[in-house]
């Protein structure tokens, strides 16, 4: 069975999610750090980069509890699976949602990640009506 608490990936979600350690951000990010899938199509860059996504998510939404359901690590990469709970804070409503982010590894540090979460679904449940352009 795998001990997904030995993972970069899982220290992650519990310090800066579960947690909201916001200095695991810079412990366990590298500086130049490049983040794709969590911002409109256009790659974040740095941790500060990150910073501004994780202070817009925080401030929309509390009670946030990122559960990692199973990783999969080889060489320097780590892939991590997770369901999403949280509570949108200007409604109320609870939201839940799954994603899996994948990390490249360097020093310790992720220097690199991808990330697909069903923020469409977490959409949906917030009542939004997404029309297709």
């Amino acid at each position: 069975m795998r001990n997904l608490q030995n993972t970069l990936i899982s220290r992650w979600y519990q310090q800066v999610w579960n947690q909201g350690i916001e200095k695991s951000i810079d412990d366990m990010l590298d500086d130049d750090v490049t983040v794709h899938g969590i911002s409109d199509d256009v790659p974040l860059k740095g941790t500060n980069g990150f910073k501004g996504f994780y202070h817009d998510f925080k401030s929309q939404f509390t009670d946030i509890d990122v559960t990692v359901e199973d990783v999969i690590a080889e060489d320097d990469i780590e892939c991590g699976r997770c369901s999403v709970k949280a509570v949108h804070k200007a409604t109320g409503k609870p939201v839940s949602f799954t994603g899996i982010a994948m990390v490249r590894i360097k020093d310790g540090k992720i220097t690199e990640g991808w990330n697909n979460f069903d923020f469409l679904k977490m959409n949906q449940q917030l009542g939004m009506k997404l029309v297709a352009q």
